[in-house]
């Protein structure tokens, strides 16, 4: 039964990221065989979907039965789509790749052991410890009550009573997102919370490091393990104070907040380098990479309400340096499209609440 429950979250968490990230890639140029990027495409494209349809259920009051059968559904129907699509856009390349290049030197391939090591560390660390943090008796139980009560922020998480739709949270529904891996795997919200999710994200976070570290040092192919461990260190140490982002990803991971601070927020970061060093080579910005933006957007607000005041700075902050660099008005067209979706959401949270 527990190797049922591990398989069935292996699918949801592996596969069907992958299938949905590998469709959306074959559409960027440089990635469509770069396989870490794959998975965290799919998981902006999933997280974001997920945030467009949970938000409207929960405020007209659907089951969360519902709500995990729509969703898992159609995650499942994209992850084939999109396992079609790169089929038939790599028939002449089907090779997947983590690091392009060509062969490394016997050095390199000692510092990416090195950092894999790091990493491995933190995942264990991170599995077999646990991380005891007041937060947990609201984000969690909520996922709790969505298991157990299939209903959706309409429950007080501290004493169960029932009460009116609690709108300020809602518009962050993370936790819901983690209870439908629960109820679909049979895990306990709890396990999941605790044990699963942390491992997921700290390896999302470490796959968008690396990939900024590849293009921040291209060319430098030798220094780019260099700069992943580095990260760890960083966030090895970085407990200097609990509202740190390393500390959100270490121990609080299973969070919408760490959720926004440590993945969404330098993914953003990762895309607008992608389109900024295309538009200041003249090239033109595939429409996927557009896309991931406004999922990444997306996914900021299933994070956290602040995500949708963040990330639109983050966008408005890039707008205006594109402009001035590129002096191109149409060049602001699309950062102002993908970011509506947080504008909209920011305006249910002030409307709403």
């Amino acid at each position: 039964m527990l190797l049922a429950k591990i398989g069935i979250l292996c699918v949801l968490l592996l596969v069907i990221p992958f299938g949905i990230g590998a469709g959306v890639s074959a559409f960027v140029e440089k990635y469509k065989k770069n396989i870490v990027f794959c998975w965290i495409a799919g998981f902006l494209t999933e997280w974001g979907i997920f945030q467009i349809i949970a938000v409207p259920a929960i405020i007209k009051g659907m089951s969360f039965s519902r709500l995990t059968v729509i969703y898992v559904t159609g995650m499942a129907l994209l992850a084939l789509l999109g396992s079609g699509l790169w089929i038939m856009k790599q028939k002449k390349a089907p090779g997947l790749s983590v690091v392009s290049g060509g062969a490394m030197s016997r050095t390199e391939k000692i510092l990416w052991v090195i950092a894999g090591l790091g990493i491995l560390f933190q995942l264990v660390m991170n599995f077999v410890m646990a991380f005891e943090d007041g937060d947990d008796a609201f984000y969690v139980t909520n996922s709790n009550l969505a298991v157990t009560y299939d209903s959706m922020y309409r429950l007080l998480p501290y004493t169960f009573g029932t009460t009116v739709l609690d709108y300020r949270h809602c518009l962050a529904p993370f936790p819901i997102w983690i209870a439908c891996l629960a109820k679909v795997s049979g895990m306990h919200p709890t396990i999941v919370s605790h044990s699963v999710i942390p491992l997921v994200m700290i390896s999302l976070t470490y796959g968008i490091y690396g990939l900024i570290g590849c293009r921040l040092l291209e060319g430098k192919r030798k220094y780019r393990p260099l700069f992943l461990i580095f990260a760890e260190l960083v966030v090895l140490w970085g407990n200097y104070s609990v509202y740190t982002a390393e500390t959100f990803l270490i121990s609080r991971s299973r969070q919408g907040k760490a959720l926004l601070c440590s993945l969404v927020v330098p993914a953003i970061f990762l895309l607008i380098h992608m389109i900024g060093e295309k538009l200041l080579a003249g090239k033109k910005v595939e429409k996927a990479i557009w896309f991931l933006v406004m999922m990444a957007v997306l996914t900021a607000g299933l994070g956290s309400t602040m995500g949708n005041f963040i990330v639109g700075l983050q966008l408005g902050v890039f707008g205006i340096c594109l402009f001035f660099t590129t002096r191109k008005w149409k060049n602001l067209i699309p950062v102002v499209i993908c970011m509506i979706p947080a504008v909209v959401l920011m305006l249910m949270y002030v409307l709403l609440r």
